[in-house]
């Protein structure tokens, strides 16, 4: 292989194998079709966004890669935090995931949930407290942020008065925990601009994201997935 050739492109055996799907660099979300369409599932140690309109699924997915972590028994010692910004965790829709997916032992269940730790957050001062406390917390396997877009939203309205440097320190923060090889998900929604729809926070966030998922609410419980942003496959959307 020609290596001056301008379309070769290098890839590290890392990113060859998330690009694969390897299982050993996924987490499950626990229903198949939906671990199909994100090629395999949610990479550790990377940065995954769900991208939608309210009731789109987004924090129903979220729950259910949580489910899925706590049962798996290779995970045991496995921590996992859920950030809220707004008010949306719900313990008693994770137990009834569990028990759904064979934990019938309520008392299991629960023991279960204790891995689980919820920071209740408002904003940016919030969710900069929360990431700076959780970097000495041992075996912490994955972070969800529900929803990223509300928590940062003053960097969007001052991006030029200091919003762009908070995204900086957070994506920052962020990196750190993803080079532990923590798997982070984020939640966000859509914004238009000039006329097109864009996932809110601006350019800067977009591109910090390795993979990014536009979710849409079907009929019945149906919904439709599509990778629209990604540093490791070419994708044709935003």
């Amino acid at each position: 292989m020609n290596i001056d050739n301008p379309e070769y492109d290098e890839e590290t055996g890392l990113n060859l194998f998330l690009r694969l799907g390897a299982p050993w660099l996924m987490h499950k979300t626990g229903c198949p079709d939906i671990d199909t369409y994100l090629n395999g599932g949610v990479a550790k140690g990377k940065l995954t966004e769900f991208v939608g309109n309210v009731a789109s699924g987004k924090t129903q997915l979220c729950l259910s890669l949580i489910a899925n972590q706590l049962i798996d028994d290779g995970k045991e010692q496995n921590k996992i935090v859920y950030i809220d910004t707004n008010g949306s965790f719900r313990s008693n829709r994770l137990l009834q995931m569990l028990k759904s997916r064979g934990v019938q032992d309520e008392n299991t269940a629960k023991e279960m949930l204790k891995r689980v730790f919820i920071a209740r957050i408002y904003d940016e001062k919030d969710l900069r407290v929360v990431l700076s406390d959780i970097q000495v917390v041992q075996n912490l396997a994955l972070i969800v942020i529900d929803s990223i877009g509300a928590a940062l939203a003053f960097t969007a309205w001052g991006y030029s008065e200091g919003g762009r440097r908070i995204q900086d320190e957070i994506i920052a923060m962020l990196r750190y925990m993803t080079h532990r090889g923590c798997a982070i998900v984020t939640t966000n929604h859509f914004v238009y601009w000039r006329g097109k729809p864009s996932p809110s926070l601006g350019k800067r966030w977009i591109q910090a994201v390795d993979f990014r998922y536009l979710l849409f609410k079907l009929s019945g419980s149906n919904c439709y997935i599509q990778l629209i942003n990604s540093k490791y496959f070419k994708v044709h959307y935003l």
